[in-house]
């Protein structure tokens, strides 16, 4: 690989590490805008190799949802969508770096926040999604089951103050 390790080969408790501390150097508002930052350059990549102006709605959502895996990014089980309104509803579980967030921080752990931003970034750039900002209902490190992921025209500020 000479020299150089792929992002996603970063090992789950480094990267809660690293984007714990990223939050607690710069705060929540820069945190939102790396993460949706690093969603936006994925999402360039997906929609050049993946030819997305060929591909319907279900088709981009289920390649989404594949490469998020093979990323790391957890399982993703898409509980409802609304395309002609624009409004989803997912649940997260077997996210590594959240859940070694949690194991290391508890319920004060920011991970699913970077996540979050990364995710709302996807929906945006692959599926046209103008100002779409996911807010998390509930997260494994307040004892939920799964991270619940929610979009029905929530702007970011919102999103912030549920953080």
């Amino acid at each position: 690989m000479m020299n150089k390790v792929p992002f996603v080969f970063l090992p789950a408790r480094s990267m809660a590490k690293f984007i714990q501390k990223i939050y607690y150097d710069i705060g929540k508002e820069k945190i939102l805008d790396i993460g949706y930052k690093a969603g936006e350059m994925v999402a360039d990549e997906f929609i050049t190799a993946f030819e997305w102006s060929k591909s319907s709605l279900p088709s981009k959502m289920a390649v989404i949802k594949k490469m998020f895996e093979v990323m790391g990014h957890g399982s993703i089980d898409i509980q409802k969508w609304d395309a002609e309104n624009n409004k989803f509803l997912l649940h997260i579980t077997k996210h590594p770096t959240s859940e070694w967030g949690t194991r290391l921080f508890g319920d004060k752990q920011k991970i699913c926040l970077f996540y979050m931003a990364i995710w709302s970034a996807h929906l945006h750039k692959e599926l046209g999604i103008e100002n779409c900002w996911l807010m998390e209902t509930q997260c494994i490190s307040r004892g939920a089951k799964y991270c619940e992921m929610s979009y029905n025209y929530f702007g970011k500020e919102l999103a912030l103050k549920e953080l």
